[in-house]
C-alpha cells in the first residue's frame, strides 16, 4: 500500500469527523458527507472514484447502499458511521480504506 495515500485517507476521515462534530445539529446526511469527502479529494488533486461511500447505522449492512439526496440518512449524535474510500493518483497505486467509527466517541 501507498503510505502517502493511507496518510491522506486518515487525514480526510479526521477532517470529516471534525465536520460532523461542528455540524451535528444541522441535520447533515450521508450524502452531505460524501459530497464533502469527494470535494476534498478533488481539491487535493486525487482521482475521484465513484465507489467512495458513507453509510450510517443500518445502511452499513447493505452492501449495495449508496447515499443520494432522496434516501440519505441523517447523521445522529449516536450510532456507527462507515467510510469506504478508494484513493489514487495517476503516478501511484490506489488504496482502499474502510473505517467504522462510533459517533458518540467523537
Amino acid at each position: 500500500m501507498n503510505n502517502k495515500l493511507e496518510k491522506y485517507a486518515d487525514e480526510l476521515i479526521n477532517e470529516t469527523l471534525d465536520f460532523i462534530k461542528e455540524n451535528i445539529n444541522w441535520k447533515i446526511t450521508e450524502h452531505d458527507l460524501l459530497q464533502f469527502i469527494n470535494g476534498k479529494i478533488q481539491m487535493n488533486n486525487f482521482d475521484l472514484n465513484v465507489k467512495n461511500n458513507v453509510s450510517f447505522e443500518e445502511n452499513i449492512r447493505d452492501k449495495n447502499y449508496f447515499p443520494n439526496p432522496d434516501n440519505s440518512k441523517i447523521i445522529r449524535k449516536k450510532g456507527k458511521i462507515k467510510f469506504e474510500l478508494y484513493l489514487s493518483k495517476k503516478e501511484t497505486k490506489s488504496v482502499h480504506i474502510i473505517k467504522e467509527i462510533m459517533i458518540e466517541n467523537l
